[in-house]
Formats: structure tokens, C-alpha cells, sequence
């Protein structure tokens, strides 16, 4: 072939580019991002409305119907679905996988913004457009800061962790979940307020428009220009008081004439604990494509060198340190690797010999490497997917390398020189070589094609073993002739000892052959035999086979159990079930810790409004396989055994799964108009189903709407007082949930 006759007579150049590809390669492997699954794109778009107070019927009514009416002319959308719960709409839109998500995601917001005038004015202006990403379900770690102090110390204290971890290269978000805060509190006395004929909203309005800060712009005196500013903002809560509520009335009535103010305590909206122990936890979430490695190996050293300035007494630990099991995966992966090569080159040197051993051998390193500088270049992460793709492909590295490389040998046996063994030896064979890994190529590639999540998901095992094969074509025609032409030795003489594997094949051609010739000399009875063993592989298939599941059911070493009380449950009383839970939970074998999270919703997709008060979880982290007495999957059978009787909300025991988001196995949609029958019908359904060997957990997302109170405004009264319905719901609205 000319490319490899052009490589022998330019040696130093290739030996210059094998060079090259060494420190590219190390150096691409030691850059590469590393991850425990492939960052997929999930085609689904969410439009999340908050309405603060809103039942669940006015959000769908309100909010929910007229923004379905205007996306649902999205182009490319596959399916949509929408949740209205309480203070929360959320629109999920599902696109087809070969959709741009940028463009979908630009569409998306296009019609959003033609929806919004027929919204009411609060969830207008709060609607959040995102695309899910898989990287946002799965946080790198948490982070617990706990101890003898004051939550609300301790939560000013993780504010201040969170400002800093944010800053870290590749960190997309970090969410803060538990302690306290404070706010100023004004407690309005009602009798007093009639007596001066004044409403709620006199008073917010004098409070707000006060205590502010305006600039009043730029002012020339002299040879100077000055600033102007208006100051207005309180620096002490009793200023307050002096806040006139009746201006230009006198005498003026004052704040204090009409409330009490005092700096008190915000009723709390999310709890954590670690161990049972009152806690403030950092999420951490990376972005797409970044190195979870690395990003771990920052937030840890931040801690570090921001841990002296904590307040004493506080303890910090890690739960659910993603990068752990990555550094354990990718070195498992490695010494897999490493022992595959290791035992490869065994089996060279029984049959080739040392020098012959080493061409053939280094088709693997050189192919691997080039892979690593290619993956770099697409931008593909290094994860368990890639990783054991290279597993996969490292048998066959050597093939063609195999093939060259004996050829070439038995013409310098011939009596050929180096270079001209090169030459013939590799010509010879290039066009075998070249079909041999081309029909392998193939017989991968139609799964660069399957379509959806889990195609994309696993598009990544044939693409890295299509580089990895081509990198070993690239080395066979190119590096091991010109390894050769320079390096070959001359081959053994007859009377030279033989190698080990050449007694290997002396030894099964003794075997082979009369087997070999009984079958040719029976051939009606060896087909007859070859069928019924086919049959009888089948039919034992049928009847033995262990079932079929997307990924093995392994001991996992993380595993949650979600809260999911009913709609309107208090946050005290959601963190008093998780309280219980604690207690059976603290009894697990081989646990090594477990963080508390209330007031935060289980689905991460559900995130980004009001927070539900009856939802939480608590997370479980156990050792590594090697340091545990019991199995973690039998633990969890056993925390679900035990928590099968507990009553006054929904607990559902699931361990982290691997792969590709996937959901449920199984899924039952019950549609209709009525949502009273709809949750009626799920509950037969459930009760149907429930026991179906294997099922477990069994819930469904019917949730009976919030307990309410209806203010039903007198028109005509009303009327009379200057009032209409919007005065009044606004008068309740900030007598119970106050203004910011």
C-alpha cells in the first residue's frame, strides 16, 4: 500500500508522530472530564408558574389551560403533560429525540411570551422556561454543616460556604436546605386599625414606599458634579414605628399607633438533619460535560480553607460523594484494562516470541491513545460507558496488528531484508485487514442510530469501539511496518526450541484432525445432532432463563426514602413522620450515614416554586461493597418491611439507579375529565394490582387538593365600602402571607 510504503521510507517523521501521539494522549486522558454515566440529552422542556396561595383547581383554571392553549402548537412536540398543585403549575414537554433543543427551547419561550397576557400578574412575571438536563438530577454531594450552635448562625454560615462554592469552576447551582432566618415582624392590631379607619394595605404601602434607597441623580455645583441619593432604608427595626401611615392627614398616624414590631423568626420552609442531628446541607450540582472529579477535589479544598473561619463547634461532612465512586469505577475500569493487556501479551509471547510480542503489543497502547485525543476532540466524557467500550474493544486491537505483523515475519524468514519484508508483508495482507475490521466497523454501527434517550445513551459504547478499531488499523498499516523495517529480528531456525504456543497448536491439531475427519465421514448424523442442540438451547432459554432487565440489579450504595404526605400537611408535622422514619432508619446494618431533607420536593424536576411542606427524603449512604457485612439491597427489602405499616403519609424505598433516566418500570395513564373519579378509578387499579408478584411500591400522583376556606365576598356590601374582590383577597393575602 502506498500509505504504509510512504510511512517505511519516511521513519523518522513517524517516529516524530508516535511521539506526538504519546504526550497527546496522556495528556488527553489526564484532562478528560470523568463521569459515572453519559450526560444525555433529554428532549423535555418545563414551563414552571408559581402562584403563591393558589389551590390547585384556580392554578389550572388560571394558569395551566391557557398556557397548554398556546405550546401546544410547538413544532416537534411530542407529548405534553401539566401538574397544577397548589401555589404551582408546571408544563412538561417532551420533544422527538433528533430535535435541536436550543431551537425547541427558543420556541418554547416564544409562545410562553404569548400566553402571558392572559395570565394573572404574579405568575407572569415569575414563569421559568428550562431544559432538564440529566446532570441536574444527580448532585455531585452534599455538604452538612452541623453542631452545638444556633441554626441561625449555622445557616449564615452555609451562605456564605454556598457564595463560595459557586464560584467553582464547572458548579451550576448549589441549593442550601435548612436552618433558620429572621425577619421583621408587624403585628397589626386589628380594633386599632378600624378605629382609625385605616386598612392592611395603608400600612404595607407606608412601609414599603419608606424604607427604600432612590438616587436622585447628578447635581453641578462649582467645579463639581455631585451625587444625589434619597436614603430611606431602615438600619433598626424600631425606626419603624415612625413611619408615617397617613400622610398629609393631621395629626398623622403613626406605625405604632396601629401595630407592634419586632425582629423575630420566618417560619421555616425547608429542614435537614444528619445523623438525627439539626443541620444546614449544600446540593452541589455540576455542569454538563464538566469533571466531577475535579470539581469534588475543589469543594473540598474551599471547605478546607474556609473550615477555620466557621464558628466553633461546627462539624462538617460529606454525604453521597458522587466522585468517590467514579475514582473506584474508573480505576476498577483501569486495572480491567490493565490486566486484559497484561494477559494479552501473555498469550503474544507464547506464540511470537519477545520482540515479535512487543510490535504486535503495541498496537494496544498507541491505539488506545488516540482514541483518548479523539474522544477529547468530540468532546465525550471518560464514564462507564466509554470505559468498558475499551474493555470491549481491547481483543481486537491486536488483530490486525496480528496479521501484519506474522506476515511480515515470515518473509524475513524468506530471506527478505527488513524493509522489503515491510513492504510485501503488509501489502499482501492490507486488503484482508482493512475488510476484516471494516465488517467489525459495521456490525457496530447501526447502533450510532438508535433513537431515543436510551440510544443516545448508549451511542457511546459503538462510537468509541469504531475510534478505537480505526486507531488500530491506523497503527497496524503505519507504525508495526515501520517497527518492523527497523527492529525485526531473524526469525528461528528449525532446530531452535519452539514456543510454547507452537506446541499449544502441535498439541490441538493432534485432536483436531480425527475429530475432523469423523465428521466429514458423518455429515447427515452432525447435522442432525447440530440441529437438535439448537432447538434444545432455545427451549432451554424459554424455560431457564433468569428474565430480562435494562441494567442488573445490584447492591447500590445510595439509596432514598421519599415522604410524600397529603397536600397541605404542615412542614412540623412532615418533619415529625421523617423523625420516625429516622429511628427505624439509624437500625440499618453497614450504614455510614443518613441526611434529612423536609420541605424539599422529591421529583428535582418539581423544583423552582413555592416548596411543598408535606414532601421529603431521607438519603442513605452505605460503604463499598468490599466493607459490608450484609447486602444493601437485603437492608433496604428489610426498611421497606418495616415501614409497610406506617401511616399519614406515602413512603416509597428506592435505590440511586445507573444509567440513563428511565422512570418507572412500569407506568398505567387513566385519563377523563372528572379528577375525583380519575383518583377513585387509580385507587381500584392499585388495589387490583397490588399483589402481582414483584411489584412493589405501587403509588400514583392523584393528590387530593389542599384543605381550603372560602372567603365569599358580599357584592352589594362590598359596593358600599368602596370594595371590590380584588381589595379584599388582597387584604387577606397580606394579613397571612405579609410582603416582602
Amino acid at each position: 500500500m502506498k500509505i504504509t510504503n510512504g510511512a517505511i521510507q519516511r521513519y523518522p517523521m513517524i517516529f516524530a508522530f508516535m511521539f506526538i501521539i504519546v504526550i497527546m494522549g496522556v495528556k488527553a486522558y489526564l484532562t478528560l472530564p470523568r463521569e459515572s454515566s453519559p450526560d444525555v440529552k433529554i428532549p423535555f422542556v418545563m414551563v414552571m408558574a408559581p402562584y403563591a396561595g393558589t389551590s390547585p383547581e384556580d392554578m389550572e383554571n388560571l394558569v395551566t389551560r391557557k398556557l397548554e392553549q398556546q405550546l401546544k402548537g410547538v413544532e416537534d412536540l411530542k407529548e405534553m403533560t401539566s401538574s397544577s398543585s397548589y401555589g404551582m403549575s408546571v408544563v412538561t414537554m417532551e420533544f422527538e429525540s433528533q430535535v435541536d433543543m436550543s431551537d425547541a427551547l427558543q420556541s418554547v419561550r416564544d409562545r410562553v411570551e404569548l400566553a402571558k397576557p392572559d395570565l394573572p400578574e404574579d405568575p407572569r412575571n415569575d414563569l421559568v422556561v428550562q431544559e432538564i438536563s440529566s446532570s441536574d438530577a444527580f448532585p455531585v454531594m452534599q455538604v452538612n454543616l452541623a453542631g452545638d450552635i444556633d441554626l441561625f448562625l449555622l445557616k449564615k454560615t452555609g451562605e456564605d460556604l454556598q457564595e463560595e462554592l459557586e464560584q467553582i469552576k464547572g458548579v451550576l447551582g448549589v441549593d442550601l436546605v435548612g436552618g433558620i432566618e429572621n425577619e421583621v415582624q408587624v403585628d397589626v392590631d386589628p380594633e386599632k386599625l378600624g378605629y382609625y379607619s385605616l386598612g392592611l394595605v395603608d400600612v404595607q404601602d407606608a412601609i414599603a414606599l419608606q424604607n427604600m434607597t432612590i438616587p436622585g441623580g447628578k447635581l453641578g455645583l462649582g467645579v463639581y458634579d455631585y451625587q444625589v441619593r434619597v436614603p430611606g432604608e431602615v438600619e433598626k427595626v424600631n425606626e419603624i414605628l415612625d413611619f408615617v401611615v397617613t400622610p398629609g392627614v393631621d395629626p398623622p398616624v403613626f406605625v405604632r399607633d396601629l401595630a407592634t414590631v419586632k425582629f423575630g423568626i420566618k417560619d421555616r420552609e425547608t429542614i435537614s438533619r444528619v445523623n438525627g442531628r439539626d443541620a444546614v446541607t449544600l446540593v452541589v450540582k455540576k455542569r454538563s460535560g464538566e469533571n466531577i472529579i475535579t470539581i469534588a477535589d475543589d469543594v473540598k479544598s474551599t471547605i478546607a480553607r474556609l473550615e477555620e473561619t466557621f464558628p466553633q463547634g461546627t462539624k462538617v461532612t460529606i454525604v453521597a460523594d458522587q466522585s468517590l465512586q467514579i475514582k473506584r469505577m474508573v480505576r476498577e475500569l483501569e486495572n480491567n484494562i490493565l490486566s486484559g493487556l497484561l494477559l494479552v501479551v501473555v498469550v503474544l509471547l507464547a506464540f511470537f516470541g519477545v520482540r515479535n510480542a512487543l510490535f504486535v503489543g503495541i498496537a494496544i497502547p498507541f491505539s488506545m491513545l488516540i482514541t483518548f485525543v479523539v474522544l477529547q476532540a468530540l468532546g465525550i466524557t471518560l464514564n462507564m460507558v466509554v470505559l468498558f467500550s475499551l474493555i470491549l474493544a481491547l481483543g481486537m486491537l491486536v488483530d490486525n496488528a496480528i496479521v501484519i505483523v506474522e506476515n511480515i515475519y515470515r518473509h524475513r524468514g524468506r530471506g527478505k531484508s527488513n524493509t522489503e519484508a515491510s513492504r510485501v508483508g503488509s501489502g499482501q495482507v492490507a486488503g484482508a485487514v482493512i475488510a476484516s475490521t471494516l465488517t467489525t466497523i459495521c456490525a457496530f454501527g447501526p447502533v450510532v442510530f438508535w433513537p431515543g434517550i436510551m440510544g443516545e445513551f448508549m451511542s457511546y459504547l459503538p462510537i468509541t469501539v469504531i475510534i478505537t478499531l480505526a486507531a488500530s488499523l491506523l497503527v497496524a498499516l503505519i507504525f508495526n511496518p515501520v517497527l518492523c523495517s527497523r527492529f525485526m529480528g531473524v526469525p528461528r531456525g528449525e532446530n531452535e526450541q519452539q514456543l510454547f504456543g507452537d506446541r499449544l497448536i502441535a498439541f490441538g491439531l493432534g485432536t483436531y484432525r480425527p475429530f475432523l475427519k469423523w465428521a466429514l465421514g458423518h455429515r447427515f448424523l452432525v447435522m442432525v445432532l447440530m440441529n437438535v442442540l439448537f432447538v434444545a438451547m432455545f427451549l432451554a432459554f424459554f424455560n431457564f432463563n433468569a428474565g430480562v432487565e435494562l441494567f442488573p440489579d445490584i447492591d447500590p450504595q445510595y439509596a432514598n426514602v421519599n415522604i410524600d404526605a397529603p397536600s397541605g400537611t404542615r412542614i412540623e408535622m412532615t418533619d415529625s413522620y421523617a423523625s420516625s422514619i429516622e429511628e427505624v432508619v439509624r437500625d440499618i446494618p453497614d450504614l455510614l450515614a443518613y441526611n434529612t431533607s423536609v420541605g424539599t420536593p422529591i421529583d428535582a424536576q418539581s423544583a423552582g416554586g413555592s416548596l411543598p411542606s408535606h414532601q421529603g427524603f431521607i438519603t442513605l449512604e452505605f460503604p463499598e461493597t468490599a466493607d459490608r457485612t450484609t447486602s444493601s439491597k437485603g437492608s433496604l427489602e428489610d426498611l421497606r418491611t418495616a415501614l409497610a405499616d406506617f401511616t399519614g403519609a406515602r413512603l416509597t424505598v428506592q435505590k440511586m439507579e445507573e444509567g440513563p433516566p428511565t422512570g418507572k418500570p412500569v407506568n398505567i395513564e387513566i385519563s377523563g375529565d372528572d379528577f375525583d373519579v380519575l383518583g377513585e378509578i387509580a385507587g381500584q387499579v392499585k388495589d387490583s394490582i397490588r399483589n402481582i408478584n414483584g411489584l412493589v411500591d405501587i403509588t400514583d400522583n392523584y393528590d387530593h387538593s389542599l384543605p381550603e376556606l372560602k372567603v365569599i365576598p358580599d357584592v352589594e356590601k362590598a359596593g358600599r365600602y368602596g370594595l371590590r374582590t380584588f381589595d379584599i383577597a388582597g387584604t387577606i393575602r397580606t394579613a397571612l402571607h405579609g410582603s416582602e
